[in-house]
Order: structure tokens, then sequence, then C-alpha cells
């Protein structure tokens, strides 16, 4: 599977979800806090996935790393 078929998957697969959960998160915390934690979030996320070596990885497989 190509890098651009695979981001289209995640894309496709967690977007409506994380939608959902945060237009109800809003309500109940408020858009700064949820915009701060989200950035923090996204920030990790991008800084574990440039340690991955491997497609598995990147899917999320970070325990169990395959070289």
């Amino acid at each position: 599977m190509s890098g651009s078929s695979l981001s289209i998957v995640f894309s496709l697969a967690v977007g409506p979800i994380t939608l959902i959960g945060g237009g109800k998160l809003i309500k109940k915390v408020g858009t700064r806090v949820l915009i701060i934690v989200g950035s923090i979030w996204f920030g990790l996320g991008m800084i574990i996935s440039g340690f991955s070596n491997s497609k598995i990885m990147l899917m999320g497989d970070l325990a169990y790393p395959v070289d």
C-alpha cells in the first residue's frame, strides 16, 4: 500500500469519529481547551511518527516494532 492510499484510508476512517467526538467535547470543555489539547496530541503524534521505521509502526504498532 502506498503512502498516499494509506493516508486516505486513515482520513476516511478516523475523520468522522473525531468530528463527532470533538463536537460533543466543545460543549463540555470549551473551544480554547480543546484546541490546546488537540494541538499537543497532534504534535506528540507527529514526533512519534518521526521515529517509525516501517509501515506497521507508522500505523500505530509502536509496542512491537518490525525490523
